[in-house]
């Protein structure tokens, strides 16, 4: 980045934090690929935008699990699989929210619900693993420490680094740190 704080080239990478991981300085977010919910863009138009963040040199890509009801990580896995450049990108996706509010247990931080997303987010994106696994929010049921537990420990090698809503601005800081 410039003194101007412009960004002149995506393929300028810089440490996220100690992750070990290097991503481009913008992040490209995900939450409108998919229209499923009647808004958001189309697979053709989501596809787009991501070829050109790509050949612009940015492998950073954000998601959820919530994104217009799973569409995000559907098309993402699907690209990934079709660009065969999964290995490239530093995929980071989210998980809190309750996609069945009939289900009291399919929501929120506690282990129970940690495990289940990241199973189902790692079907959707048709990955192995996820490098960025972020708590979307809090909730008001799993005490704090409960949830800080579970994101210390990442399970059975399925993602590589975990974070909680207060390291977000730390994170954002730190990747406009030094180039890797």
């Amino acid at each position: 980045m410039t003194m101007d704080n412009t960004i002149e080239n995506l393929a300028t990478y810089a440490p996220l934090g100690r992750s070990g991981l290097c991503v481009s300085p913008l992040c490209i977010g995900t939450m409108t690929f998919g229209n499923e919910e009647g808004w958001g863009s189309s697979e053709a138009t989501a596809r787009t935008l991501l070829a050109r963040y790509l050949e612009a040199g940015g492998n950073f890509v954000d998601t959820a699990d919530l994104y217009t009801g799973g569409d995000s990580e559907r098309m993402l896995g699907k690209f990934m699989r079709e660009m065969n450049n999964r290995d490239r990108l530093v995929l980071a996706t989210k998980y809190t929210f309750n996609q069945f509010p009939e289900d009291p247990n399919a929501g929120g931080n506690s282990r129970k619900h940690l495990r289940e997303a990241l199973h189902a987010s790692l079907q959707r994106l048709q990955t192995d693993y996820i490098d960025l696994y972020w708590m979307h929010t809090w909730d008001t049921m799993t005490p704090r420490r409960g949830s800080h537990e579970h994101l210390e420990r990442p399970r059975a090698g399925r993602q590589d680094s975990l974070s909680r809503p207060e390291r977000r601005a730390r994170l954002v800081r730190r990747v406009c740190t030094d180039p890797c």
